[in-house]
């Protein structure tokens, strides 16, 4: 017998592998099972069984699976997302069956033979160390023993077929304030978990919304609701897990990591804030859990509910060209909106500009709470040298380096590395060197300056389970500033009188063709989250936006939309990136030729453009095909395993 594996590895081939005798009768297809790959030993899945034999061919280690772990809708939903994202399916199949799920450490064995008493009681993981696997695996098939998990009591069983699909569920867009958003939300989740049907929420991240919302459901459902996500210990994420999969009424939270959660009567899937980049994943492909768990709905019959503020684009137009419904329930509120506008920018020049002090001051003087939103996190993110003028760069990859005050050292964003701060120019020697492009530490360490009796807390998302603590702990009649970046909007229990955005502005020249759309999401979530009563932008004069195109909703998304449309950008066509780094430029070059190649032999050479080539440590070559995946699936395809590419579908920057 012949299996064909994928592996969890940038290849879109599978490998073929024999099965010694023994496992013969324990093999199937989307098992996993333990290969012998390059010298050490991977976990794959099977995608195909073949009667026969081929020389040569390695064994297989062992089965891993007693039976698959996801039902035949879920691997539907993986080979779908395989082609939409052009993506290895082994690796697909990694992400919706991780290595973290440890099933067997919580599967407990009852014996049907008084001649294996001695396994009663304790767990699969350690009969199978006892015993062997395929020893286990033989008796559970022989019908001698059985296995209920730790948690519902239920047992251990291959997930029942799904029933036959009815009509399509009808997908909904819900535009609402927050207030609007989780009224309705407990309504629909009411109805489902009372006809004993479960519901799958998922937020963009746990320790902030996710966090607001446990605490909000469970008050209002109390021990209905669970969280399945790797923010939270082994046990409680595993009691999520079985539950969801074995028995009804629950409402199961989680973020992009239970996409492919097995759901026993799933009878609803809400998403909130659908616009944020945290729905972005990386594990091994990038994906957008938006989009997967949208076309989850859509192949399981299941409705969905996108709430949002300020829904990102693509949803909006198809709500607009009535693929799913719109329902607005109640706008953004409405602050007192102000234009400051500064003779200069923020920078390291040793003061803040006098516009900002003065809003910070007068929210102090009256026992008031400040936020103070700005779009970095670093001191600063651009150091340059004021004798030489070069730029200080990492030395690894050759991107800017940031200044990280607390920590004194320069990191790089792009790479990753930290170098020691030596406060001198590394080409010239010279100590004068000019910080720009500051960030929340900057803020920081200078209103600390001017205002050294009054709490500041700094809201990253490195700090904000740190800070949200002390923010608990002050006296709610006490003025305080809060300064962060986007993780301010998050915080939905932080009520402060106003709200100051320092170089919102700048976002317009780095974002993009996403540039106004991240504006509007950030300045509308802002707003709907903080609650506040007077809202201060700050832009310098030279880099000033029309804040008006920012605050109505109508006509904001219907301006943006037909500028997309016009130069023919998303969400009106599919971009996927294509990037070649190699240290060698020769070598580059002849990569990127065979690219152009494929692309060409497919007849495709219209949808490409580039290469643009960047210089830093190594040579960077970028290239952009518009078109769907059906177009490009075979051509990425055969690109997608060489050394040296990535391939992004739908990035957000380009």
């Amino acid at each position: 017998m012949i299996l064909n594996v994928a592996l969890p590895i940038p290849v879109a081939k599978a490998f073929s592998y024999s099965v010694p005798d023994p496992w013969v009768p324990f093999v199937q297809p989307f098992l996993r099972v333990k290969v012998p790959f390059r010298n050490r030993i991977m976990t794959g899945f099977i995608l195909g069984i073949e009667e026969g034999n081929k020389p040569g061919l390695k064994e297989i280690v062992e089965v891993v699976d007693l039976f698959p772990l996801i039902d035949t809708r879920l691997v539907d939903l993986a080979k779908w997302v395989s082609h939409y994202y052009v993506a290895p399916i082994g690796l697909v199949l990694k992400n919706a069956v991780p290595p973290s799920l440890q099933v067997e450490k919580h599967l407990i064995i009852a014996t049907n033979t008084d001649s294996l008493a001695d396994l009663n009681g304790i767990t699969f993981k350690k009969a199978c160390a006892m015993l062997g696997r395929r020893v286990v695996f033989s008796y559970f098939r022989g019908g001698l023993l059985e296995l209920h998990d730790a948690f519902s009591g239920f047992s251990f069983s291959p997930i029942a077929d799904p029933r036959t699909p009815g009509e399509l569920s009808e997908q909904t867009l819900l535009v609402g304030n927050i207030e609007t958003r989780l009224a309705f939300y407990e309504e629909s989740v009411a109805n489902r978990l009372a006809a004993g049907e479960n519901v799958l929420m998922l937020v963009p991240d746990y320790h902030t919304i996710g966090q607001h919302f446990l605490r909000r459901f469970s008050e209002k459902f109390p021990g209905k609701v669970l969280w399945y996500g790797s923010a939270v210990k082994p046990g409680r994420r595993m009691e999520a897990y079985f539950k969801a999969r074995n028995v009804g009424g629950s409402l199961i939270l989680g973020s992009k990591g239970c996409l492919f959660l097995p759901v026993h009567r799933k009878g609803l899937i809400i998403i909130d804030r659908p616009e944020e980049d945290d729905y972005r994943g990386e594990e091994g492909f990038r994906f957008d859990a938006v989009v997967i768990a949208t076309k989850r709905g859509e192949t399981e019959r299941t409705p969905v509910v996108l709430g949002s503020i300020s829904p990102p684009m693509d949803v909006f137009k198809r709500g607009i060209e009535g693929s799913l419904a719109i329902l607005k329930r109640g706008y953004l509120k409405r602050p007192v909106f102000n234009e400051i506008l500064m003779d200069r920018a923020i920078s390291s020049s040793g003061t803040l500009p006098a516009e900002l002090v003065g809003i910070v001051t007068k929210a102090v003087a009256k026992n008031e709470k400040i936020a103070i939103y700005t779009p970095r996190k670093d001191y600063s993110s651009y150091l340059r040298c004021f004798d030489c003028k070069n730029l200080l760069v990492c030395p690894i990859c050759g991107g800017p380096l940031a200044y990280r005050r607390h920590s004194n050292v320069l990191a790089c964003p792009a790479c990753g590395k930290t170098f020691p701060y030596k406060e001198r120019c590394p080409v010239c020697g010279s100590k004068l060197i000019n910080f720009s492009h500051v960030g929340v530490e900057y803020l920081e360490d200078k209103l600390t300056q001017l205002f050294p009796d009054i709490p500041i807390l700094k809201i990253t998302g490195e700090t904000v389970d740190r800070e949200v603590k002390r923010m608990n702990e002050l006296s709610d009649g006490s003025a305080v500033i809060v300064i962060g970046t986007q993780t301010l909007s998050k915080l939905y229990a932080f009520r402060p009188h106003t709200l100051a955005l320092i170089e919102w502005e700048g976002l317009f020249r780095i974002g993009g063709y996403r540039a106004a759309e991240r504006m509007f999401h950030i300045l509308s979530n802002l707003v709907d989250a903080l609650d506040p009563e007077d809202v201060f932008v700050c832009m310098a004069k030279k880099r000033k936006v029309n804040l008006a195109d920012f605050i109505d909703f109508d006509s904001f998304y219907r301006n943006e939309l037909e500028k997309r449309r016009l130069v023919l950008f998303p969400p009106y066509i599919r971009i996927f990136l294509v990037e070649v780094e190699r240290e060698n430029e020769a070598d580059g070059g002849r990569l990127v030729e065979k690219i152009e190649n494929v692309v060409k032999n497919h007849g495709l050479s219209d949808h490409i453009t580039g290469p643009l080539v960047q210089k830093r440590k190594k040579y960077r070559w970028r290239m952009i095909l518009k078109g769907d995946s059906d177009l490009f699936y075979q051509s990425l395809s055969a690109i997608s395993g060489l050394p040296g590419v990535r391939i992004e579908a739908d990035p957000i920057s380009i």
